[in-house]
């Protein structure tokens, strides 16, 4: 009796589609060398023409780990607030750099970005355009393009450390997703591409408020009496860019990219949650080992503020709803009652989240893509191998044989046995 072993692993998985746009990240020669973390920020610039690589069509390069220019940085910034066929459209002016006269390529771009106080130089009457951009500069740039900085808080003594304040700050978050790096070093082309991508999606923008003295994310015109309306992300503003939220197969959380207007993707599905751990399930794997080992063991001892864990097996929730309640969870001991199969492939998730952020002036929802993820697992996705017998093999065989004499010859014709697969 021959056994098939069919596994079933959350590995990281793509929708198979129609080229979602022009060109995609995929389409880079050296897509190979771009951190899988940062595919999704580089696939969606790309798409939306921000960044093209270098080369000629059909052989682009990104390269990944080199370095940008503080002029290519402000050329990003002019893309990003006016859209790159209105950037494209800005003509040469005096930039007030001695550096960046009017004759330079990127004049445009860099006269705009001062023009909007985004950019102030070396204080020097210089620029340094050719000048790697570090990531805490092109962090500025970004809050500034976001909103923030109009009140001078990111010029002067100190303003990198202000900058790196409001940058990884919750729910702005430019400065995330790229893992342990020097701020104050030349940023690399990736790592551009992630924050200009959490500066699309994350934040949504913002407007000096005199009356509170404070930035606010809502529209200043709103009437007394109505609610406030609640302003978009830069992505939704300036390329009318959404997510599409959905689940794989195995429970993953993932999501597309596309414009509102034609309303196609211009990206595969991602995968949004982070992986906190993953194992292959034994007898050791007790719930006192999941609270001594992971974040539930940080959690306020009440049961009754336990957050729910979401527990998804081979793609299905189990108990209804699918969640490993407070009691579920208080009781220390033997995990029988929400079992590990011997073997499983288990994987903890920090999930990524989308929250509803207000309604539009039709009143219908507005979500932004803010992420919850701190370090909790709010997702535990059990994978496990399934056993199929193989009862009976079918083929076809139609096969002429030779013979001298045509009336003694035999030919095997249409021979079939059934074959079935059956999960044990």
């Amino acid at each position: 009796m021959a056994l098939v072993l069919v596994m079933a692993l959350g590995m990281l998985s793509f929708t198979a589609s129609a080229k979602p746009a022009d060109m995609n990240v995929d389409d880079y020669a050296d897509f190979g060398d771009i951190t899988p973390a940062q595919r999704e920020a580089v696939d969606v610039l790309t798409a939306l023409k921000i960044t093209q690589g270098d080369g000629d069509t059909g052989s682009r390069s990104f390269r990944p780990q080199d370095t940008i220019t503080r002029a290519e940085a402000a050329k990003i910034i002019a893309y990003i607030t006016l859209g790159t066929r209105a950037a494209d459209s800005l003509v040469p002016i005096n930039t007030g750099f001695r550096d960046v006269p009017a004759s330079h390529w990127a004049s445009p771009f860099v006269g705009y970005c001062a023009q909007r106080g985004i950019i102030n130089g070396y204080g020097t009457g210089l620029f340094g355009p050719s000048d790697p951009v570090t990531a805490i500069q092109m962090a500025k740039m970004l809050l500034t393009a976001v909103g923030y900085g109009t009140q001078g808080e990111y010029v002067g003594a100190g303003w990198e450390l202000r900058v790196l304040d409001k940058a990884m700050a919750r729910f702005i978050e430019i400065l995330s997703r790229t893992g342990d790096v020097d701020y104050s070093a030349p940023a690399t082309r990736e790592q551009v591409a992630q924050y200009t991508f959490n500066a699309l999606v994350i934040p949504v923008t913002v407007t000096w408020n005199s009356f509170i003295n404070d930035y606010v994310d809502f529209s200043n015109q709103t009437m007394i009496g109505q609610n406030p309306i609640p302003n978009e992300n830069l992505g939704a503003k300036t390329f009318n860019l959404r997510a599409q939220h959905s689940k794989d197969r195995l429970g993953y959380n993932q999501r597309l990219w596309y414009v509102v207007s034609p309303g196609v993707p211009i990206t595969i599905n991602y995968k949004t949650g982070t992986i906190i751990d993953s194992f292959v399930a034994g007898p050791e794997h007790t719930r006192d080992y999941m609270f001594k080992t992971y974040t539930w063991d940080l959690r306020p001892p009440s049961t009754a503020n336990l957050q729910t864990v979401e527990y998804i097996v081979n793609g299905v929730s189990m108990n209804g709803g699918g969640f490993l309640n407070a009691s579920v969870l208080a009781e220390r001991g033997i995990l029988n009652q929400w079992p590990f199969p011997a073997g499983a492939y288990v994987t903890l998730v920090d999930d990524g989240r989308t929250v509803q952020d207000g309604v539009d002036a039709n009143g219908n929802p507005i979500f932004v893509n803010r992420f919850s993820r701190d370090g909790v697992i709010d997702k535990v996705i059990v994978s496990f191998e399934v056993l199929a017998r193989v009862t009976a093999v079918k083929c076809h065989i139609n096969v002429p044989l030779r013979c001298g004499d045509r009336n003694r010859c035999i030919g095997l014709h249409d021979a079939s046995v059934l074959a079935e697969f059956r999960s044990v």
